[in-house]
């Protein structure tokens, strides 16, 4: 049967800085890409907020962009990344949000929850795999309550980004998480896919204000009243952005492994079970996939009319009453808090107009000549996680200039990876190859200078948009077209190491050197 218009598959991107709708064909192609950017505040030192009106808004801005730039083309379903920490409340009632969004990088709960690391840790890492620290949702949750004071109970709903957003697609009438979103809030069991009654008593969240969660493909309500879409489309998939990366950049089996460069950076790695250890990369769940009791016929007014296409008279339902919602994927994963964000603050110290910039005068010198940058700026996350500790900026002398100080820079992003996969390597199978996606991978002295430091070989993602295109293999998957495009993608670009293993080496220990000097030295007044 030949369509009038190509079937695809919307994909959202909602990330830190800007939403992308990305449109999706069966066989992996990218059709168009639009993006709309969002905003971040910051009202008070260490605070970092968002507003989930304009959120929204910036879903619609790029969904309609897209759709004007396709061409004639059939949504047949859509798959949401998203970052994932960040949340807000809003009222059940009105669907109106009830604050900001308070970001990932948000801080303000962090003289409350770091004193109490050692006493939580206990009953937090084997039910999550994580620590308490301020990055996770239910710090940022417990805030949020506190803030709303007597505002009824039974009208606030909780929700990590995903939810807000299903919610917002659906009209109000779904109020979900997906399960690797929610593995991140702290208050998830991942080992038995449910909220965690002793940890939802440790941080003051009631059950009744959070989102049910559901398989990664389980299905996510259908949409109500987003322009160009037609109601009753099936939202099949959800991510979190830094898993559908993991999943696009075709990482499903140990020894593979990605990072996804954007404000921070996420190193992730597929897992072979769930192992609570003892150690400063957190265990994650990456995503689940539906258990076959949790699959029903079900149709949907885009199925309809695209019934021959494979497996679209099977999309999956909501999981039934099964204890288990699905079958757990699990990955390594180590989060750095400042990477382009690092980049960022040195364009603006230096009065460039960006980082793109900012590299092409890094390029410019051939080391960094002794100066060394630690973007501590809100401490630093994974494998330290030290978030007391200050930024510096050292081994400036007469001959330094604005050239070394870049340099230094795209040195401490690579640097902070390296940290990461060194305590992989370390805790089970090491990456073979570090596979690399996001914005700042358009920079070829950054990917030189990260194959160089880890003395392996990184591999660039052929497509840009690897976040959105790993949701959109997901739900190509629920529809019944096998998404093999992505294990046959090849990388786009690939870094050798260029230096010797004595000069990585002594790279690494002034690095170590440094970062030991930051945590070390006394606060500044």
């Amino acid at each position: 049967m030949a369509y009038a218009t190509r079937p695809v598959v919307l994909a959202v991107d909602q990330g830190t800085t800007n939403t992308k709708a990305v449109l999706v064909a069966a066989d992996g192609t990218v059709l168009t890409t639009r993006a709309a950017p969002v905003g971040l505040s910051h009202p008070r030192p260490g605070w970092v907020e968002q507003d989930g009106d304009q959120l929204w808004s910036s879903v619609e801005q790029a969904v309609a962009g897209a759709l004007a730039a396709a061409g004639p083309v059939q949504v047949v379903g859509l798959a949401l990344s998203t970052q994932r920490e960040s949340v807000l409340a809003w009222s059940r009632r009105t669907g109106r949000p009830l604050g900001p969004v308070l970001g990932w990088q948000d801080q303000r709960t962090d003289d409350q929850w770091a004193s109490r690391v050692e006493e939580t840790t206990p009953l937090v890492r084997p039910r999550t795999g994580l620590q308490v620290d301020a990055m996770f949702s239910a710090p940022k949750m417990d805030w949020l309550l506190q803030s709303l004071g007597a505002h009824p109970p039974d009208d606030i709903c909780l929700g990590t980004i995903d939810s807000w957003l299903v919610w917002c697609l659906t009209g109000g009438a779904e109020h979900l998480s997906e399960a690797g979103n929610a593995a991140r809030t702290l208050l998830f069991d991942i080992r038995e896919l449910v909220w965690s009654p002793p940890l939802l008593d440790l941080f003051g969240v009631p059950a009744a204000s959070l989102p049910a969660v559901r398989a990664s493909d389980a299905g996510f309500g259908s949409t109500r009243g987003l322009a160009g879409v037609p109601d009753g489309t099936p939202i099949l998939a959800v991510l979190a952005d830094s898993h559908a990366a993991l999943l696009g950049q075709g990482c499903t089996e140990p020894g593979s492994g990605k990072a996804t460069y954007g404000t921070g950076t996420s190193v992730m790695t597929p897992d072979t079970a769930y192992v609570d250890r003892d150690s400063p990369v957190a265990t994650t769940l990456a995503w689940v996939r539906s258990s076959p009791s949790s699959e029903s016929v079900r149709s949907s007014p885009s199925c309809e009319s695209v019934r021959s296409s494979p497996g679209c008279e099977s999309v999956r339902s909501s999981p039934g009453e099964d204890s288990r919602i699905g079958t757990p994927t699990y990955a390594r994963e180590g989060n750095i808090v400042s990477s382009g964000s690092a980049l960022a603050w040195t364009a603006a110290l230096l009065g460039l107009p960006g980082s793109a910039e900012l590299v092409t005068l890094a390029a410019s010198v051939p080391d960094r000549g002794g100066v060394t940058l630690v973007p501590a700026f809100s401490g630093l996350a994974a494998p330290h996680w030290n978030r007391r500790m200050q930024a510096s900026l050292s081994g400036l002398t007469g001959g330094s200039g604005p050239a070394q100080v870049a340099r230094a820079a795209v040195d401490a992003v690579a640097q902070q990876v390296c940290d990461v996969v060194e305590v992989v390597d370390g805790d089970g199978t090491p990456l073979t190859v570090l596979r690399a996606d996001g914005g700042a991978t358009a920079a070829p002295l950054l990917m030189q200078t990260q194959a160089d430091l880890l003395g392996r070989p990184v591999e660039v993602a052929e497509v840009a948009e690897v976040s959105a295109v790993g949701a959109a293999a997901l739900a190509w998957s629920v529809l019944g077209t096998a998404p093999t495009w992505v294990a046959d993608r090849g990388p786009g670009r690939t870094y050798e190491p260029r230096v010797s293993e004595d000069e990585r080496a002594a790279r690494r220990a002034a690095w170590r050197q440094e970062v030991r000097w930051s945590s070390t030295r006394p606060a500044a007044r």
